[in-house]
């Protein structure tokens, strides 16, 4: 009987299974962290990312087509996978009128004569954010994810047209061996009835 104890409780039994040395190399059991702090940051993102587009959906029900609160989703997924803009740092909210701020300006619903209006100081007072902040952040997301108007996804088609239409038409690039001339197919085509308005244009230029 004293020989079973000392059998049970000398160092030749077998280690708990969350003591086992599993034979990995120092190597493999880091790569092995990584990995799962890897699927943890997933996890934060895809929660975190949620999350914002809830606060979006909130606000779209209000003040938005559902349109536009699809290009916002969009622009979401967009931030969530951006390296260099890390959506799990600062406020749901800010991150959420940055967001709208930015699909508002691309689709140049800040401007009086657009269907359905909007302003930046409605944006940050709903979502109860400093204006310029809000101004400042959507400037971010629009640089560092290189949107702009005409950016499929996130525009509307008369847009993703209009600016297709003015980079192969106008274009001073245009190759020698294209087929006829840039003139002569502007008088070839009739006029647009789904066009940006010459307000929307000048804000076409300015993004170029």
């Amino acid at each position: 009987m004293t020989d079973q104890k000392n059998d049970i409780i000398s160092g030749d039994e077998q280690k708990a299974p969350d003591t086992l040395d599993d034979g990995k190399s120092v190597e493999e059991k880091e790569s092995k962290r990584k990995d799962s702090s890897r699927a943890y940051d997933a996890i934060a993102y895809a929660v975190r990312t949620d999350s914002i587009k809830k606060l979006i959906e909130e606000f779209g029900s209000r003040h938005l087509s559902r349109e536009y609160v699809t290009f916002a989703y969009n622009l979401c997924d967009k931030v969530s996978l951006t390296p260099d803009m890390d959506i799990l740092r600062g406020h749901k909210a800010i991150w959420a009128a940055s967001i709208v701020h930015v699909i508002a300006r691309l689709n140049f619903l800040f401007e009086s004569s657009s269907d359905l209006v909007l302003t930046p100081a409605l944006i940050s007072a709903y979502f109860k954010t400093n204006k310029s902040t809000v101004g400042n952040r959507a400037s971010q997301i629009q640089k560092i994810c290189a949107i702009k108007p005409g950016t499929k996804g996130y525009c509307r088609q008369d847009i993703v047209d209009a600016v297709t239409y003015h980079e192969t038409v106008d274009s001073p690039g245009l190759p020698s061996g294209r087929p006829g001339k840039p003139g002569a197919e502007k008088e070839k085509r009739s006029p647009r009835t789904d066009a940006p308005l010459a307000s929307d244009e000048k804000q076409l230029k300015l993004f170029e």
